[in-house]
């Protein structure tokens, strides 16, 4: 619950329903990101065990190629 919603001076992992609730669920079923969530009280830290490493990387490769779009179309403009 201390996760969920803090406790004195340690304050919830949880700063927004999606997606930290997800990544809190992903991170409880694992025993190692539990361990990881305990000592460090990061929910990135700790979920960063468990997430899918393939798909973020197609994510983040997605997301370069769409600024490099972005910075490609400023080229000759003037910018």
């Amino acid at each position: 619950m201390v996760w969920l919603y803090g406790q004195g001076d340690t304050p919830p992992v949880i700063q927004s329903q999606n997606p930290d609730l997800k990544h809190l669920a992903s991170v409880l079923e694992n025993p190692s990101a539990i361990a990881m969530l305990s000592s460090t009280n990061d929910l990135e830290v700790a979920y960063e065990t468990v997430e899918d490493k393939p798909a973020r990387f197609s994510a983040e490769l997605t997301a370069l190629l769409a600024q490099a779009k972005t910075v490609s179309s400023l080229i000759g403009n003037g910018a």
